[in-house]
């Protein structure tokens, strides 16, 4: 969690510089909902030879904007994974994510592109993704496409004869996760 905060950080004081370029830096607040197409790649077998899965994505995001370049950050809740009728939810990994992306809006106008690192955590998983998409903005209404790059996502390993959990984390992971998203939402506070 520390080097979360330190990417962060390093984030934020790469973006400031860039408020001394125009004036006038927004702060804007987007409520967001919409669905995913997630699959899983790699790993010790138990997300092997499954479809991928359609979900549900939504929650918040603060953007805060500075003529065209803004940095964001959102929680959301995301149903990524696989289908699996046998293990009971574990490649169903519902998890709480938060993205943190800088964003750069074409020539001021309502087209931005966006990329940045992403945490995601639930259903004893761990999840590390770069996010990167484009977004449309038309007054308080906008649309998000985005496809997250899984970095290294953790497993549970599992007892195969009874299909239980014996151990949340795997050392040796190479399992990965890929989400491409399709958001609308709504901007309901900007200052």
């Amino acid at each position: 969690m520390k080097s979360f905060s330190t990417i962060i950080i390093a984030a934020l004081l790469a973006v400031l510089p860039l408020a001394a370029q125009e004036s006038g830096p927004k702060n804007l607040f987007h409520v967001k909902a919409g669905g995913n197409y997630s699959n899983m790649y790699g790993g010790s077998g138990w997300a092997r030879n499954k479809p991928g899965r359609f979900g549900f994505i939504g929650g918040v995001e603060y953007e805060r904007v500075m003529g065209r370049w803004g940095l964001s950050a959102g929680a959301m809740f995301s149903m990524q994974g696989k289908k699996d009728l046998y293990l009971k939810g574990y490649a169903r990994c519902n998890l709480f994510v938060l993205p943190v992306t800088l964003n750069y809006h074409i020539n001021g106008g309502p087209f931005s592109v966006r990329g940045g690192i992403q945490y995601g955590r639930g259903n004893h998983v761990t999840d590390w993704a770069v996010p990167i998409g484009v977004s449309f903005r038309l007054n308080r209404f906008s649309a998000d496409l985005s496809y997250k790059i899984g970095l290294y996502t953790t497993e549970p390993l599992l007892d195969s004869s009874e299909n239980q959990e014996i151990n949340t984390k795997s050392d040796h992971s190479s399992l990965r996760s890929g989400v491409l998203s399709l958001m609308v939402g709504y901007n309901f506070f900007a200052w």
